[in-house]
């Protein structure tokens, strides 16, 4: 049984991350919230997911994390799900995901600008 978590808690799961109450912080804590909201019960991509950070906000969704495990050599890749280039989303099919999750990944794009048109197309 999946266990919900109150906004409380999971404010205080977020903090243990290493975030604070600073306003940076709160806007994005307030935007995972918005997609835990939208993405329950669907498939959600969590592109440059790392070691998956943020997948407890998603137990009540079909989380997917994808990286390409160039990172820190001390993290643990073991929670990644498919480990491959997400600037190159081919093995997306039409319609078969239903939200992407993109955090803290831009700057290991060489081209951002054409990953972002390509992760508007999903």
């Amino acid at each position: 049984m999946t266990v919900r978590l109150s906004q409380q808690e999971l404010f205080q799961k977020f903090k243990a991350l290493g975030w604070t109450n600073n306003v940076q912080s709160v806007s994005i804590f307030k935007f995972l919230i918005n997609v835990q909201k939208q993405s329950k019960g669907k498939i959600l991509l969590d592109l440059g997911a790392g070691e998956c950070r943020y997948e407890f906000f998603f137990n009540r969704s079909y989380y997917i994390a994808v990286d390409f495990t160039k990172g820190d050599s001390s993290w643990d890749w073991s929670k990644l799900d498919i480990i491959g280039d997400i600037s190159n989303l081919n093995f997306i099919k039409d319609e078969a995901v239903d939200h992407c999750l993109c955090t803290t990944t831009l700057e290991h794009v060489q081209e951002p600008h054409k990953f972002l048109k390509k992760f508007q197309e999903y």
